[in-house]
């Protein structure tokens, strides 16, 4: 756990090795006298569906701006498997100890339509072995104390916590396992990204409530799960959120790139897309 006696929070996710936005998001933070930074992982992983910025992309740079400026930084699926890491938390998905020693068939073969395929679409992250050291070293979770809220940060929600397996998560019902361990790290708020939302979700044990690019309070005192944006300039609208745990207020923020539109040879085949 790691304890800080923090206000403002800026959080990041999904930056896909998209170092503009990376660097126009940490713009923001400082003019707005973030206390902390926090990155909810997919640090890499360049899906050639989703993205469009071949030219300046790099896993390098941003692992280079995260370590240097970012407090809290936890794993997503895509860094997991660019050092071939199994997950911590499978999701009942029981990997062989030698699944990267398996062959491209053999994997899918194991898992077709139960975890993501990443090697027929994403391109080499080309990580420096300092690179890999970094992202070895990341925790599928980490826990802030601020003070006024005790916030589990992770990049999906458990048991799915890095967002290896497809499975998606939309109605309170699902939440049930997610809330207990929440409650078994006496957190009271999680924030989680993986899903690319427009804005943000929040999701307490009875309700759900689907934010647009905004701000707005947690009103009560339920234990609370948010799921906000990631900052690739993919397919889905892009942004960055700002959490005050004095005010209890979260703030999405819009990046307002253009989005990218995926080619058409894409759009016939649904089964190779990802997160």
């Amino acid at each position: 756990m790691i304890n800080l006696n923090v206000m403002k929070i800026g959080i990041v996710s999904d930056i896909h090795e998209d170092i503009i936005r990376l660097k126009e998001a940490l713009i923001f933070f400082e003019k707005q006298k973030c206390d902390k930074l926090v990155c909810l992982g997919d640090i890499v992983g360049f899906s050639a569906p989703f993205y469009g910025y071949f030219t300046t992309r790099s896993a390098s740079k941003c692992i280079e701006l995260i370590r240097s400026n970012f407090d809290v930084v936890v794993a997503g699926n895509h860094d997991l498997h660019s050092i071939k890491k199994l997950p911590e938390f499978n999701a009942d998905v029981l990997y062989p100890s030698d699944f990267y020693d398996l062959d491209y068939h053999n994997q899918i073969m194991l898992f077709e339509n139960v975890i993501w395929n990443y090697d027929k679409n994403s391109l080499n992250p080309l990580l420096t072995s300092s690179d890999a050291d970094f992202l070895s070293g990341l925790n599928e979770f980490e826990i802030l104390d601020t003070g006024n809220d005790k916030i589990l940060f992770s990049h999906y929600i458990y048991p799915n916590v890095s967002g290896s397996k497809i499975e998606f998560y939309r109605e309170s019902a699902d939440f049930k396992q997610h809330f207990e361990f929440m409650e078994r790290q006496k957190c009271n708020i999680s924030i989680s990204g993986h899903t690319h939302e427009e804005g943000a979700v929040v999701f307490d044990n009875q309700s759900v409530k689907f934010n647009s690019f905004g701000r707005f309070k947690l009103k009560n005192d339920k234990i609370k799960s948010i799921i906000g944006p990631g900052i690739a300039n993919g397919t889905s609208a892009n942004g960055f959120s700002i959490y005050d745990s004095n005010k209890k207020e979260l703030r999405t923020i819009p990046l307002k790139s253009k989005r990218y539109r995926y080619p058409d040879c894409f759009k016939t085949d649904k089964n190779i897309l990802q997160k």
